[in-house]
């Protein structure tokens, strides 16, 4: 069957307002097909594109998706998962983000393509990396993050981590975070400073009880898809296994 016949008959058979991303039109057609029917479709009104290889159908009194709900399709689409970033949750918490650093080629960058920062409607953390692209309501970055920073900010009890872990930390740095264990019951606080282990020395020396106590109930990992972390018995085989190969080195 014709790849345009497939694609009207999918967009056509989805649930009013259901987001749909061009990778799951590939399996009608080579990428170029599927690229010039889309568009194609956008021109005569029957879909819309809400970003870059994300579509919703043009039906009558259709409410437009919101932003958070495009960008989670568009990290669905490349696999991925985004969080909110550090220095966002620092502004929440009310305290000072850390001003970014500009990598070496980064104004470079900015004057080869055109794109400022200032254009940046929104920006979220995703494991990769960095990369932007365009919406209805502006241009949207995904933003690399380090691992730590990334599975911390997904646990609710360890987004204060983030945030301070992204802030400046000023001469009351201490009592920020004796404040916000008051809050704490004794579990959640227990649980807190051992997810603080996670965080950065200057943070995590802050929650360490005086006298330290003694506990084997504290995390080994925050990686939440990790197998074979529980090492009490013997250490588990190693996944990959080097080849046979012989190395030589020219004298």
């Amino acid at each position: 069957m014709d790849t345009k016949i497939l694609i009207g008959k999918f967009v056509g058979e989805l649930p009013r307002g259901r987001i749909f991303v061009t990778r799951e039109l590939l399996t009608f057609g080579v990428r170029s097909t599927v690229d010039c029917v889309t568009s194609s479709m956008v021109g005569k009104g029957i879909i819309i594109r809400l970003a870059n290889g994300v579509f919703v159908r043009n039906d009558i009194g259709l409410k437009m998706p919101s932003l958070e709900v495009i960008v989670e399709a568009k990290a669905r689409a490349f696999a991925k998962k985004v969080n909110s970033l550090g220095v966002q949750l620092a502004s929440e918490s009310k305290m000072t983000p850390k001003p970014r650093r500009r990598v070496a080629n980064q104004k470079v960058e900015i004057e080869k393509t055109g794109i400022k920062a200032e254009s940046i409607v929104a920006s979220y953390a995703v494991l990769g990396c960095t990369s932007s692209f365009r919406t209805i309501y502006g241009r949207v970055q995904f933003r690399h993050t380090a691992g730590r920073k990334y599975f911390l900010s997904e646990r609710k009890e360890a987004k204060n981590l983030v945030a301070w872990w992204a802030s400046v930390p000023g001469k009351n740095f201490d009592d920020i975070i004796n404040t916000h264990l008051c809050r704490l019951g004794g579990k959640e606080k227990k649980r807190f400073k051992e997810v603080g282990a996670w965080a950065p020395a200057w943070i995590s020396d802050l929650l360490v009880d005086d006298p330290p106590r003694f506990s084997t109930q504290a995390l080994n990992t925050i990686y939440p898809h990790a197998t074979n972390v529980d090492y009490g018995g013997p250490p588990p085989e190693p996944r990959v296994a080097e080849s046979a190969v012989v190395y030589r080195i020219a004298g």
